[in-house]
């Protein structure tokens, strides 16, 4: 039986809600395995040893500024040729990925030494840091030998036929949380979560793989050399411009951690994470909306129909802060019942948190959307310059946080600092691209929901200061 057309995969919007789709079903299972995980390591240890799980977690996102806009880049100049089955100029895009990404995956896995470097950095513990700096060696060369393929899911990214992948590793998700439970009851302690990242690691490998000789592209691919020093020269140059955006972002996210463990400790390490999570999973489902858009967006403007591309991302853009802004007013509503029900009452987060945390979702959206449109349109100086704009004014706000003192200062500092820098530029960089006002671009009853959603939030705000 054929497809529906509606996700047939010959059409771009089918691509891109078998995408879309499948994302979110991972996204669904990783999101459940994470609620899980937080009440079993709480149930079986201490809060210190959740915020170190966290910490060793976040080294990992960490680690991921050595992709240097690899991926990123790869995927946005391969749709041309992947859409088009041009192997003559993608061999050599391709190769050269496939050797900068080895480069990268051995310099993660040397970071494995690095241990007790961060361990003193994070003011980890004494009685932790033998366990820190092992679960490290672990994580370093688990995420070095997946960096050694990201390429072949860059390809999959490009022609939006990543939906296995995306399936199979959320059946991991629920694997992963079988072992945490059966490792924790048998006294495995943070092992237990380790394995499951490995399981996760090693399947999206062996997906990428099938996923490329699916297409029937393995075989060309490495049919002949046709790795060039011109290649190499043009590859690491565009990647260095997207790296600026990743390379911000775990900048970011080190400072915020090493600000959060040295002057508050590793148990307000896991409360900001637990007062964050609901507005953070909300984040990450609207930025799924953005993130499987990228291909086909970027396929229409390679086809030269850049008024249709522009109308299709204002579309997008408009309904999605309309979700945002529901979202966000359920948000102001229930992130504290959330939390007190999530940890048993275990972890006490500040009222105004809660305010922080809503704003971060919608300032975020909308950063997240303008960012994604300056990548498709290829516009550099928004590229590179934006996230730079993005991590001074983390910088500022954190400082701000530090002279006023206290744990909600941070909170309100960490929320909004990492997008208002460059949220502006990017505005004006794709107003200018598009060469009339954003807001025309979004359908009217998109605009009249969002402003009554937004004083909606509002009241509610004001109800929640003054109760």
């Amino acid at each position: 039986m054929s497809d529906p057309h509606w996700l047939d995969t010959a059409t771009r919007t089918g691509r891109y809600l078998r995408t879309l789709g499948s994302s979110l079903v991972l996204f669904a299972s990783a999101t459940f395995y994470s609620l899980g995980v937080v009440p079993l390591v709480l149930a079986y240890a201490d809060s210190s040893t959740l915020g170190l799980w966290i910490l060793i977690n976040q080294i990992g996102i960490w680690l991921g500024a050595v992709d240097l806009g690899l991926s990123a880049s790869s995927i946005r100049f391969f749709v041309a040729p992947v859409k088009q089955r041009n192997f003559e100029s993608f061999r050599a895009k391709f190769q050269v990925a496939l050797f900068l990404a080895g480069l990268q995956g051995l310099t993660v896995a040397m970071f494995s030494f690095a241990g007790p470097w961060l361990g003193a950095l994070l003011s980890i513990p004494a009685s932790q840091q033998e366990l820190f700096s092992k679960l490290l060696i672990v994580q370093a060369i688990t995420l070095g030998i997946s960096f050694c393929f990201r390429p072949f899911a860059s390809i999959l990214l490009a022609a939006q036929r990543y939906e296995l992948n995306y399936l199979g590793n959320a059946i991991t998700f629920f694997l992963s949380l079988v072992l945490a439970w059966l490792g924790l009851r048998k006294g495995w302690g943070l092992w237990s979560l380790m394995a499951g990242t490995v399981l996760q690691s090693a399947l999206t490998v062996l997906l990428s793989i099938y996923g490329v000789w699916r297409l029937g592209f393995l075989s060309e691919l490495f049919k002949k050399r046709d790795f060039t020093a011109k290649s190499l020269i043009q590859t690491v140059s565009e990647s260095l411009s997207f790296a600026v955006g990743p390379t911000a972002v775990i900048g970011g996210g080190l400072l915020q951690s090493v600000f959060l463990s040295r002057c508050f400790g590793l148990e307000m390490v896991a409360v900001w994470n637990v007062g964050a999570k609901a507005a953070t999973v909300l984040s990450q489902i609207l930025s799924k909306l953005f993130e499987s858009s990228f291909s086909g967006l970027s396929e229409l403007l390679e086809a030269g129909l850049r008024d249709r591309m522009f109308n299709r991302f204002g579309q997008l853009l408009g309904w999605s802060m309309v979700f945002c802004a529901g979202l966000a007013l359920i948000l102001l509503v229930g992130n504290d019942l959330f939390i007190r029900v999530w940890t048993h009452g275990k972890i006490n987060w500040p009222l105004g948190g809660t305010i922080a945390v809503t704003l971060m979702l919608l300032v975020g959206t909308l950063h997240r959307a303008l960012a994604e449109a300056t990548k498709i349109l290829v516009l550099w100086n928004p590229i590179r310059f934006g996230p730079l704009l993005d991590i001074a004014s983390l910088f500022i706000c954190l400082a701000a946080a530090f002279w006023q003192g206290g744990f909600e200062a941070f909170v309100f500092a960490v929320a909004l600092g990492p997008f208002l820098g460059g949220l502006v530029g990017n505005y004006l960089a794709i107003r200018k691209a598009a060469a009339i006002p954003l807001v025309n671009l979004i359908p009217p009853a998109a605009r009249v929901l969002f402003v009554i959603l937004i004083v909606g939030g509002i009241l509610t705000s004001a109800r929640i200061i003054f109760h």
